[in-house]
């Protein structure tokens, strides 16, 4: 498997993964949070097996991208990498279809794109998307948090490490 990365003009991280064949089409993977790109290699793997083309970005915060760690202004600072992507993988497999892939938080993350851009993927596969909460916090609760976040949005109201998403090392590794 063929491996190559870089940096988008934005200053996101990027990677790619390939077979020795030309890609019948190409997925573009948007992880989780506290996640990073490298932790999907094993799916590029499976497949690049079956002659599609793999990038993955990693998201503003998260992996060898800069910025805070998981913390954005605004939701759109995410989008905003994954069409950045998108313009790298038409730059250079113009005629190539294009499916978004996201999991957890990526998956919200590729749903709005989706949305916001409905013609330009072939298709979407979410993997246990965070579009909505399985047990909606009670109104109080999301009152307090609306105004914490408007009088100190870096105090985080949801943490998750990246040691919990994994029991391997290699796979939480940074």
């Amino acid at each position: 498997m063929q491996t190559a990365e870089g940096y988008l003009d934005s200053g996101l991280f990027w990677r790619s993964w390939a077979g020795d064949t030309l890609p019948r089409g190409v997925v573009l993977i948007a992880h989780g949070l506290a996640e990073h790109c490298g932790r999907y290699e094993h799916v590029a793997a499976a497949l690049t097996q079956q002659s599609f083309k793999v990038f993955a970005v990693d998201h503003l915060g998260h992996g060898k991208s800069p910025g805070e760690r998981v913390f954005v202004e605004s939701f759109a600072d995410y989008t905003d990498g994954i069409d950045s992507l998108f313009e790298l993988i038409g730059s250079q497999h113009p005629d190539v279809p294009v499916t978004i892939l996201g999991h957890s938080m990526g998956g919200l993350i590729a749903a709005a794109s989706v949305v916001a851009h409905p013609h330009r993927y072939h298709g979407a596969i979410l993997s246990g998307p965070a579009i909505i909460a399985p047990e909606p916090p009670p109104a109080w609760q999301q009152w307090l948090v609306r105004r914490l976040s408007s009088w100190s949005p870096k105090a985080g109201v949801v943490a998750l490490e990246s040691e919990a998403i994994s029991r391997d090392p290699e796979k939480t590794r940074r």
